[in-house]
């Protein structure tokens, strides 16, 4: 674990920790196109799932071919809201947006016939949208030590959505295997519950330097 705080701007890994008694983890948050294999989003909202591999669907060689419908799938960027910037504090309220092209901010939004709060990204921050899009961070022990946010912390990535005329808490969850995909590989959802499942809920931060990614930004 490298003990650097993590700040607005950031480029982020993050991996999932659920654990399904083999030798992987949950998955890296990915994007996976405009559709989660269940639900056909418009062009401006796309599906998000994990994958083992965090640069899944990047630009390579010299950009030609699919290279420039996706590139750097598993990458998001830290965004603050308003005017916040320097070092994440546990609580404070971000966005982030997935670097792969034209798809943008990770939200929550209910799908018609389900009870629980579904998770896609969407190309444009709305207005109205603002607290589908606001995330928090809360720790997996709350000590005097967890007041930054630093590389490699396991944490909590916390929602809190205005729906049906109630206020509801909800946290980013890994749940069920989509048909056909390869292992390790899982959709990614909301659950009222901090620890659904092994780890399900629970995702460590990893900074990413812009050298060491797919393609410059």
């Amino acid at each position: 674990k490298n003990l650097e705080t993590i700040k607005f701007g950031d480029y982020l890994l993050l991996l999932n920790q659920y654990w399904n008694g083999g030798g992987e983890t949950g998955g890296y948050l990915n994007t996976w196109g405009s559709e989660d294999g269940k639900t056909t989003f418009d062009k401006t909202t796309f599906g998000v799932r994990t994958s083992q591999d965090p640069d899944r669907d990047t630009i390579t060689g010299d950009g030609t071919a699919l290279a420039l419908t996706h590139r750097d799938s598993g990458t998001w960027k830290l965004e603050p809201i308003g005017s916040g910037s320097g070092p994440l504090k546990y609580g404070d309220k971000f966005r982030l947006v997935n670097l792969s092209l034209n798809v943008g901010y990770l939200e929550t939004y209910v799908q018609d016939g389900e009870s629980d709060m579904q998770v896609r990204a969407r190309q444009e921050a709305l207005a109205d949208h603002i607290d589908t899009e606001t995330w928090q961070i809360e720790p997996i022990e709350k000590t005097s030590n967890n007041y930054f946010v630093q590389n490699g912390d396991t944490v909590k990535l916390v929602n809190h959505v205005h729906s049906g005329g109630d206020n509801k808490t909800v946290y980013l969850d890994t749940n069920g295997c989509p048909k056909g995909s390869e292992p390790g590989t899982y959709f990614v959802k909301t659950c009222q519950t901090a620890e659904r499942d092994r780890g399900s809920g629970t995702w460590q931060i990893i900074r990413r330097s812009p050298r060491d990614m797919p393609r410059t930004h």
